[in-house]
């Protein structure tokens, strides 16, 4: 028997899922994750996840009204 995700482990992201939904190339995501830069995420064993709070996060905190700054 199968047991079903929890609502946690359903807002988890892989690395492609979370470059996708931010509209970033995996690529990206992983050179960030490299130099400290872009979104949070959780390091479980081997396996990089983003919780969707994370990512939101992220992308709330990149919103800007001008160019300059």
């Amino acid at each position: 028997m199968q047991s079903k995700p929890t609502q946690q482990a359903q807002n988890l992201h892989t690395t492609k899922e979370a470059a996708k939904y931010i509209g970033m190339q995996p690529g990206t995501l992983e050179v960030w994750r490299v130099q400290g830069r872009g979104p949070s995420f959780l390091k479980l064993g081997k396996a990089v996840r983003y919780p969707r709070e994370f990512l939101d996060d992220f992308l709330a905190q990149a919103v800007r009204v001008s160019t300059s700054g």
